[in-house]
């Protein structure tokens, strides 16, 4: 697996499929790039498809251990200019999300379109909540929180369903994995500066906005608002699903991109 070093990290990234249009997939906080799997085995016969780890996620992990000056956003950036990769269409889930906004009004050259997933312009509305949690996770690692973890990553339905019992053990496994030092990149990522929601006025490439109806971490209005700002933007609900549509709803999250991309191979 190809491995770049970016601001004292060792950014672990693989690249998938020959499509001459470019896809690019950041993942949410606690996870790491294999949650897209779903997504690739889709796209990878149309598409180029980057997936990397995020900083002191899956095997990117942080060599220095100290996040207070790293702009994760900044950093995906290098990562894109140093494989020369332009105009590519960018999907981001949760923090995934808030970092293509961020490389969408910083460098607009570099995204064709956006597709974001559960979003939140406003990490603050959470903090004191995830901040306790936080704490434990600081002294007892990420198995002490597991089950509100959970509660806040899927839908009542999704936990409770016999059929999906063997997703659930492998995406609980995943979780499982995180350091316990993962505490550092979840206190940066709730101490990050918001988004100015006047911001989202100047971003004008097309965007695909996917929001769980049962998503208990970003609910549902946050992803109205920032359609609500967004002007050449479309919001599409999955109903039933939680935080992680693309893991609950593979289908619906396909369809509705496959959709949704199809306009620039016309």
């Amino acid at each position: 697996m190809p491995i770049i070093n970016i601001n004292n990290c060792n950014y672990n990234y693989e690249i998938h499929g020959y499509g001459e249009d470019i896809l690019v997939f950041s993942h949410g906080l606690l996870w790491n790039s294999g949650v897209f799997i779903n997504q690739i085995e889709y796209f990878k016969s149309k598409y180029s498809i980057l997936i990397y780890d995020q900083c002191g996620h899956g095997q990117s992990m942080i060599l220095d251990g100290n996040f207070k000056s790293r702009c994760l956003y900044k950093d995906v950036i290098k990562l894109l200019d140093h494989l020369k990769l332009k105009q590519v269409h960018f999907v981001g889930l949760s923090m995934g999300a808030d970092i293509a906004i961020r490389i969408a009004l910083k460098r607009p050259n570099l995204i064709k379109s956006l597709v974001l997933i559960s979003a939140s312009v406003s990490p603050e509305s959470n903090y004191r909540k995830y901040s306790l949690l936080n704490n434990i996770v600081k002294f007892s690692g990420i198995k002490a929180v597991l089950q509100p973890v959970l509660v806040n990553m899927f839908s009542i339905h999704f936990l409770n369903d016999p059929n999906r019992k063997e997703e659930l053990k492998k995406w609980t496994t995943e979780l499982l994995k995180n350091d316990k030092e993962i505490h550092i990149t979840i206190l940066s990522a709730l101490k990050r500066k918001n988004i100015d929601l006047n911001d989202l006025l100047n971003i004008s490439c097309p965007t695909l906005i996917l929001a769980g109806t049962e998503d208990k971490a970003t609910p549902l209005d946050n992803s109205k608002l920032v359609h609500s700002m967004i002007k050449n933007s479309i919001l599409r609900n999955i109903e039933g699903s939680g935080h992680m549509v693309n893991i609950e709803d593979p289908e619906t999250c396909n369809y509705e991109m496959e959709q949704f991309l199809d306009q620039f191979n016309n």
